[in-house]
């Protein structure tokens, strides 16, 4: 309360009054203990009750528009059905529609002189045989052939019975409903251009065997008997590489040349041991020619024992070589001198195209080839040159593509219906063509993963 000028009291009040979410108007006015109002304030009271006003009412038609919006919606629908409006068809507003003072059948869009929902006589369905125990199905054509509408009569064969029956046991198949008449009704179209633009196909009925199939999705692999992985069959290094990924190879052909130090020590000892074996085969020729007691008999028999190990460490020099895939059938090392033998051996396995391309200057002994075992493409190389491999590192990979498998992934619940011997159709995938392949094995494996 504030007192005046006349010694009178009058209190003061504040409006706040929302104009918007974001802002408010405050606004002051006062009065008198007697309850008069100040005349000078009036016009701002006034001012501050309208502006509140028009606050609570933007409020409310924001909070309500919606509100407001689906009451009319269902309003004019419940006033539309009350007077029984009806939607126009597209070819009455486009003008198109065709005007016709035939009557006309509404519940099955065709005029009503052709309807034969409505007229049954116009199209006679004739004497109806029910539901089959034996098929499964209403009016079968199996067992009653005349329903089949052709010009010609259908004769069912016990080989179609047979296989008809074999089919329903293969596999469960879903029970059809007994009492429900959907085959009774029929479904009629106002022309031929409505069937048209339904998409409906006619063609014409022929007889013939229902194929049933499985469809499993399936990965392209090589077959595994056609694939070799080549190794060294020593340890060493890689010499040079004459093969390439996608170069076409045949049985023998050079891939590598691999430098093993293995392979240089059976050389050497092969011939260490053919030049010992000559040098005691003329020592026992010699001793065989002197005349008998000419030489005790004991230096003899030690001479036919050099010799026979001699030959033994040949035989045991050659197998060593023919293991690593150095074979030296042919080869006639009788009578040669060291040099001679040298010079054979140090190329041993490597064709003559091959020895042709290596320099004259190598004088290199150890080197030994990695040939194809069949023929095919090389699918894959790991063989560099210069890298030291073992017996065990792959370095080709050759693969005949002539013959491929297809691995399929058939579901468990399917995987009973397959037999080995059966055809597959199999489809890779951007490919326009089938290919038709026969099942050669069954896994008994079960995959657990959902895929």
């Amino acid at each position: 309360m504030i007192p005046d000028a006349g010694g009178e009291y009058s209190w003061s009040y504040t409006v706040v009054a929302p104009m918007n979410d974001n802002s408010n108007w405050l606004t002051s006015g006062s009065t008198t203990l007697d309850g008069s109002q100040d005349p000078s304030r009036s016009s701002a009271t006034n001012l501050t009750l309208s502006l509140r006003f028009r606050g609570i009412l933007v409020w409310f038609l924001r909070r309500f528009s919606t509100l407001a919006v689906l009451l009319g919606l269902g309003g004019a629908a419940w006033l539309g059905h009350r007077l029984e409006w009806k939607i126009p068809r597209f070819s009455e507003l486009a003008g198109s529609a065709k005007t016709t003072d035939e009557p006309w059948c509404d519940e099955h869009g065709v005029p009503e002189a052709i309807c034969v929902s409505c007229n049954a006589d116009l199209m006679p369905k004739g004497k109806l045989f029910g539901w089959c125990k034996v098929h499964g199905v209403h009016e079968c054509l199996l067992e009653h052939p005349q329903l089949a509408q052709l010009a010609d009569p259908v004769h069912v064969t016990p080989e179609d019975l047979e296989r008809a029956s074999h089919a329903l046991e293969l596999r469960p198949r879903l029970a059809n409903d007994p009492a429900c008449q959907m085959h009774l009704r029929r479904i009629q179209f106002q022309s031929i251009e409505a069937v048209d633009r339904a998409g409906i196909d006619i063609a014409l009925v022929e007889q013939g065997p229902v194929l049933e199939s499985i469809k499993a999705p399936g990965e392209i692999v090589y077959d595994p008997t056609r694939v070799a992985h080549l190794m060294s069959r020593s340890e060493g290094s890689i010499w040079r590489v004459e093969k390439n990924v996608g170069d076409r190879v045949f049985a023998g052909d050079v891939l590598a040349l691999v430098d093993s130090p293995e392979v240089g020590k059976a050389k050497t000892d092969l011939l260490q041991a053919l030049v010992e074996q000559e040098l005691n085969q003329k020592t026992m020729n010699r001793l065989s020619g002197l005349a008998a007691g000419a030489v005790p008999g004991t230096r003899i028999i030690d001479a036919e024992a050099a010799l026979s190990k001699s030959k033994v460490a040949v035989i045991q020099c050659r197998q060593k070589l023919v293991s690593l895939g150095l074979p030296i059938d042919g080869l006639e090392f009788a009578g040669k001198s060291p040099e001679e033998l040298s010079s054979m051996l140090q190329f041993l396995g490597i064709p003559q195209t091959v020895r042709e391309s290596i320099s004259p200057s190598v004088v290199n002994s150890n080197l030994m080839p990695v040939v194809a075992s069949r023929d095919g493409v090389v699918i894959d190389r790991d063989a560099v040159p210069g890298e030291v491999v073992g017996r065990d590192d792959s370095l080709f990979t050759i693969a005949d593509a002539s013959q491929m498998y297809v691995f399929l992934d058939v579901q468990l619940e399917e995987a009973k219906y397959i037999r080995t011997g059966q055809t597959i159709q199999f489809r890779a995938d951007g490919a326009d063509a089938e290919v038709a392949g026969t099942v050669t094995w069954i896994s008994t494996d079960v995959d657990s993963d959902p895929k």
